[in-house]
């Protein structure tokens, strides 16, 4: 059992949604292909132990990056987390790979993996 100042660092989980609206079908009834993409992102606080796995640097476009790895584990929330969302942490944005829940029931925590984009 992590104990609570264990979770020290503070993240922003990014809650990311996307709406689509039709703008109207055809003659026949069929739906017109004009239509608008909407992103929602919401912000979610939250405090985590982090651990940075692995880092390194990858060239793209004759640009060198800097690639980083983190576990971060947080409380149980009220809210969903889903693989389409994104923490920030330390000026990095991680695209979520995995999420862990410990099946055990009184566990109150969640494990997630995370790579920098």
């Amino acid at each position: 059992m992590k104990k609570i100042g264990n979770l020290n660092q503070q993240i922003t989980i990014l809650n990311k949604t996307t709406s689509v609206s039709l703008l109207g079908r055809g003659a026949f009834g069929e739906i017109d292909e004009d239509h608008t993409d909407t992103i929602n992102i919401t912000q979610n606080s939250v405090y985590a132990f982090v651990e940075e796995i692995s880092g390194g640097e990858s060239t793209t476009n004759n640009k060198e990056r800097a690639k980083k790895k983190a576990k971060f584990t947080i409380r149980k929330t009220s809210f969903a987390i889903a693989m389409t969302d994104s923490i920030l942490f330390n000026g990095f944005e991680y695209d979520i790979t995995d999420i862990l829940n410990d099946s055990q029931p009184r566990n109150n925590f969640i494990t997630i993996l995370g790579e920098s984009i």
